[in-house]
């Protein structure tokens, strides 16, 4: 037997809500379990969760002859057929109708925003809605963990052999909480090939916690660390949640997590900065840049506003870049009165030449970044001959995004010649050495 081909099998399935989906069924508030009214639960992409109730509660209809919009920390519902639970979190009544208030001849009307739901479970204790034990997964997640666990040969282009390769896990373990990345595969060559896979995050926690204080403790900044280390726009594929009290996983779904991210269709390892079998001290980088996140939320909102694969102005690009930057530096000196000249001076020194095969003259590089940040903020006419554009301000801004991917790298205590490394071996380097060196840009 002769293996003419050999492939490996890294699939990032997607198992969250691609379309719109609709669910009938009664709803309630906790404090009036007998008072039900029939609605129409709507999961929207673009919308978010909207649930529309074909009548009124009557607790709402007594408030103020219904002048006054309600809103409820929980609604439970039941949903048709099958009797399925849901529990609807922080809802804001955005609309209603009643004959009494409007003259409507439809009958009595409510709709309501969600924040968030919990998908086959009930609680009615919003005060007490703790949590401690989450699980999510992200668009890239699979490729940006490397876990190629799947393994299909290839026999004389016909046959197919699969071997499923041994499942992963890596565990960061600190005070109060655990960081558990995941991966596994499982195949089945009965009749036909079917194979799934899964790569997730977990975090345990000692001590229970709000879903807001997770989103900012560990949610926000782990889904950034992959953004980063990919170089891609993530958004979540799934998150499941251990409620107190509750002895199984519940699926949550936030309102603002329905904007599916699509995948490149280019190689993904084509825009990677890193992956974390990159990282020789992962358990210490991680950590550090959970405590780092946490203090330099901004920067990194900026930092990925720039980060589109798809369609953006490039002028945006820059900007976003240019105000990352700046506010990485007044972040760690905490000065904010330092001029954006003496910040770039700063950040080019500290990184020992890295972007001298790029920038051979650094005043020229520094003052054309300067003249087009001021020319692109303000549009002065007479200083649009000392600002960049097409292709020089495409440089400018993937330069300026390598200089501050080495200092992230280096906030987080990575080595410095490992980020060096890291930076010289992505493809942006290359390519911007190339068009800055075709075109002589910042020589003089």
């Amino acid at each position: 037997m002769m293996f003419t081909k050999t492939r490996s099998f890294n699939p990032s399935f997607i198992n969250t809500i691609q379309e719109d989906e609709i669910y009938h069924g009664n709803w309630w508030l906790p404090i009036h379990p007998d008072d039900k009214v029939s609605g129409v639960l709507t999961l929207s992409k673009t919308a978010g969760i909207k649930l529309n109730l074909i009548g009124m509660f009557k607790h709402d209809s007594s408030e103020t002859l219904g002048h006054t919009f309600a809103d409820h920390d929980i609604i439970l519902g039941s949903t048709l057929p099958g009797n399925g639970l849901i529990t609807i979190v922080n809802c804001k009544e955005r609309q209603r109708e009643s004959s009494s208030i409007s003259n409507t001849v439809d009958g009595s009307v409510q709709r309501f925003n969600g924040e968030y739901l919990l998908m086959g479970h009930h609680t009615c204790e919003y005060k007490n809605l703790k949590f401690s034990k989450f699980e999510f997964s992200t668009t890239y997640l699979t490729d940006w963990m490397n876990s190629k666990q799947v393994e299909i040969d290839f026999v004389n282009d016909e046959q197919t052999i699969v071997s499923t390769l041994p499942n992963k896990e890596f565990v960061i373990q600190d005070e109060g909480f655990r960081v558990i990345l995941t991966s596994w595969a499982s195949t089945s060559l009965g009749g036909s090939y079917n194979s799934s896979q899964h790569s997730s995050i977990t975090i345990e926690l000692d001590k229970a916690i709000t879903f807001k204080r997770f989103q900012e403790d560990f949610y926000r900044p782990l889904i950034d660390l992959v953004q980063f280390g990919s170089s891609l726009l993530n958004s979540i594929t799934f998150l499941n949640i251990l409620p107190i009290g509750a002895n199984k996983w519940v699926k949550m779904i936030p309102t603002n997590e329905f904007d599916q991210i699509k995948r490149a269709k280019e190689p993904v390892h084509r825009y990677t900065l890193f992956l974390l079998s990159d990282l020789t001290e992962k358990n210490d980088f991680i950590l550090n840049w959970l405590n780092f996140h946490r203090n330099t939320q901004h920067i990194f909102s900026l930092y990925f506003d720039s980060l589109h694969i798809g369609f953006q102005f490039p002028v945006t690009k820059f900007l976003n870049i240019v105000q990352s930057t700046e506010s990485y530096h007044a972040e760690r000196t905490k000065d904010d009165n330092i001029k954006l000249r003496m910040r770039l001076q700063d950040l080019l020194i500290e990184s020992d030449d890295l972007l001298a095969p790029i920038i051979s003259n650094q005043n020229a590089f520094i003052s054309r970044t300067i003249h087009t940040r001021n020319y692109y903020t303000h549009y002065n006419p007479k200083k649009r001959n000392k600002a960049a554009s097409g292709i020089e301000l495409l440089c400018l801004t993937y330069a300026l995004r390598l200089l501050l991917d080495f200092h992230l790298l280096l906030a987080c205590k990575l080595e410095k010649t490992q980020c060096k490394q890291l930076i010289i071996e992505n493809s942006s380097f290359s390519s911007v050495k190339q068009l800055v060196n075709e075109n002589d840009f910042w020589k003089d």
